[in-house]
């Protein structure tokens, strides 16, 4: 299925049942090692900070192994940010990239910040945050756990299964949003479950503008904060306090008007309103 000159997808052949049966086979032998204590033996044993070491080790080696060249969706992205700074707006301009989807310069902000240390034309300065974007995701995917009540063992799990779950990884490569905006979100989530056991303020404050920066790596993360809007909701119910309803106000907020911050923030850039990109109907 080729799309334009500079990407083509493909599809792959793969078997159902050899899939079915390695899940099956591995769920077994899990199973087996549990009962037998085993897990929970080799689990008290792992050292919490070791196994993200690892997750940060082999994300790290995988952008300098494979040295990915930014394309397509990417290299607009990642080409922006140079010509931005010797003054080049051209992408802006009515008709080109960022008039067309103007959703992206949020992506391009946060990098552009970024840039100041590693170079605004280093593609490997840009895969290293996403290199500890990844390890964030999976700190805060854990603490999560954690206050949910999980405990300590499952927290381990998490980073073990981060170690395997090697597409992740991969992902650092990919000069976009997903990663970051990953991990800006899920560490909103976890600001709002601590709101919402200790009442500070500052939770409160730090999921917004987290919730606000996982929008702007990547616009689909508004479903995230549609999510924590529905939890916010059910505590409210819970316990009509007024902080709950001033919290879900704040996240409301920055959810109903992440668009015309970008709108703003393109305009403070180039000088020149988007066009509001392409209608949601497409």
């Amino acid at each position: 299925m080729k799309s334009d000159i500079s990407e083509e997808t493909l599809f792959v052949g793969d078997n159902v049942f050899i899939n079915i049966i390695i899940v099956l086979g591995v769920t077994i032998l899990l199973g087996i090692l549990y009962q037998k204590g085993y897990l929970k033996t080799f689990l008290d044993k792992l050292y919490s900070p070791y196994l993200i070491l690892a997750i940060f080790a082999i994300s790290l080696s995988w952008i300098i192994m494979s040295r990915y060249t930014p394309r397509s969706d990417q290299m607009n992205v990642f080409a922006v940010i140079h010509e931005m700074h010797v003054g080049d707006f051209h992408r802006f301009d009515y008709g080109e990239y960022f008039s067309k989807f103007p959703y992206q310069v949020g992506i391009v902000a946060i990098y552009y910040v970024w840039a100041i240390i590693f170079g605004y034309k280093s593609e490997i300065g840009l895969q290293f945050l996403n290199v500890l974007a990844l390890v964030y995701f999976y700190k805060k995917f854990s603490d999560v756990s954690i206050h949910t009540g999980l405990g300590e063992k499952n927290k381990k799990a998490i980073y073990i299964l981060g170690i395997l779950f090697y597409p992740l990884a991969m992902y650092c490569s990919f000069i976009y949003g997903n990663i970051l905006g990953l991990a800006f979100s899920v560490a909103a989530i976890d600001y709002e479950l601590t709101f919402f056991k200790s009442g500070k303020k500052w939770h409160a404050v730090m999921s917004a503008i987290l919730i606000m920066l996982g929008i702007m790596a990547k616009k689909n993360y508004v479903i995230f904060a549609v999510a924590m809007l529905i939890y916010a909701a059910f505590e409210i119910m819970k316990s009509r306090k007024v902080r709950n309803f001033v919290y879900a106000l704040l996240i409301m907020t920055v959810a109903l008007t992440n668009s015309a911050f970008l709108d703003t923030l393109s305009y403070c850039i180039t000088g020149e309103h988007n066009n509001a990109g392409m209608t949601s109907w497409s």
